[in-house]
């Protein structure tokens, strides 16, 4: 670790140090100065606390999220209401709400319609076509015919594809990791990309500020911008600015609208078996072709759009997503699961869907869920 991300993280911790300084605060206050008034001030406090507990019952959040919330508040009340009123009750979601819906002002183009693909699904598998439309509508991305999909049972397979892959780029490369970490793995694509920009294609990277905290640092960013490629942090965490729970763990590669890289595998040497502290490391990637393509450049365009200047010009990706190819014989629906939803799609989906449906022989049902299974959340 750098001295710079020493730096970084260390002031960071001032936003978990106040709420905490607070607490005791209150505890001092009771000793101390206002111990004639404790009793009164106790079964004030515990009557706004449990009106607190009541409020947070009601709401429709995920049970294991509120239950910790409910955790912190009853014991430490100051503390885990402070900490919830600035991190939780969805506040870290509404700056990235306001940021999203701003982005997507400056994308004049809309995802295919994917009523057309469910109607066909349905005619096969009906109960499987009810769970993926349920999908669709809750997060607004389509289910559309796939043309090809490749599967990578470890970071080096999808490594060596991948930088073939990068060769081939001619108009754009947009890559979006929660971990960037320089090494083999990452350096050897940069080295690729500079070559890229060299040559007119746009490259942009986005890399979640918090996930590369100890890896990466602005340093790091801006020596991507002398080789030209553009590079922005998602969601900078800064001294109590509400966004602590948002953080973006997708991983995301497109090349000219042709291929799409996602799965688990971030651009760190661990991920390829170099380094890795934890004996072999087994994490999971696939590649896919055709319009599904398009999803994954719409998130990233979202994204970028949401935290960069310098927006991403339509022109750049006009219809450059190849709706047609080989000819596949399944579907595909990439999608994203966001704080800014009152539902978790995902949970619910893998949760209450029968799952030896889901995992069905078929290929068109083998396809389909090859991708649906490894989502990239937010």
């Amino acid at each position: 670790m750098t001295w710079n991300n020493v730096k970084k993280i260390a002031g960071r911790v001032v936003a978990v140090i106040v709420p905490v300084a607070m607490q005791f605060l209150w505890y001092l206050l009771i000793l101390k100065w206002l111990s004639k008034a404790a009793g009164l001030l106790s079964i004030v406090l515990t009557v706004l606390s449990f009106l607190f507990v009541l409020y947070i019952n009601t709401k429709r959040e995920e049970s294991s999220y509120k239950t910790l919330w409910l955790i912190v508040i009853l014991t430490f009340p100051v503390l885990g209401a402070v900490m919830y009123i600035i991190f939780g009750n969805n506040n870290t979601a509404k700056k990235l709400e306001k940021n999203i819906t701003k982005a997507r002002l400056h994308m004049d183009y809309e995802l295919s319609d994917g009523e057309k693909c469910i109607g066909e699904l349905e005619r096969e598998d009906k109960r499987l076509a009810q769970s993926v439309k349920r999908i669709s509508d809750a997060t607004g991305f389509p289910m559309v015919k796939l043309d090809s999909a490749v599967y990578f049972s470890v970071g080096e397979e999808m490594f060596a594809d991948m930088c073939k892959e990068l060769e081939k780029a001619e108009k754009y490369i947009f890559a979006e990791y929660f971990i960037l970490q320089n090494g083999k793995f990452l350096n050897t694509v940069v080295d690729i990309m500079a070559k890229k920009a060299a040559q007119g294609v746009d490259v942009r990277i986005m890399y979640d500020d918090l996930g590369s905290i100890a890896t990466y640092s602005l340093a790091d960013a801006l020596k991507l911008g002398e080789k030209g490629i553009k590079c922005v942090p998602f969601n900078p965490f800064l001294f109590i600015k509400s966004q602590l729970n948002n953080r973006d763990h997708r991983k995301i590669m497109v090349v000219d609208g042709r291929v799409a890289y996602s799965g688990g595998i971030n651009l760190s040497d661990e991920y390829i078996n170099i380094g890795s502290k934890y004996g072999h490391w087994k994490d999971i990637g696939f590649k896919i072709t055709g319009e599904g393509v398009k999803s994954y450049t719409y998130m990233f365009m979202e994204f970028w759009n949401a935290f960069s200047n310098d927006m991403i010009p339509h022109d750049l990706v006009g219809e450059s997503f190849e709706k047609e190819g080989n000819g596949g014989d399944g579907y595909v629906l990439p999608y994203y699961d966001s704080p800014m939803t009152d539902e978790n799609v995902s949970n619910t989906f893998f949760l209450r869907c029968s799952m030896p449906q889901a995992i069905m022989c078929g290929s068109t049902h083998r396809i389909l869920c090859l991708v649906t299974a490894f989502l990239t959340l937010l």
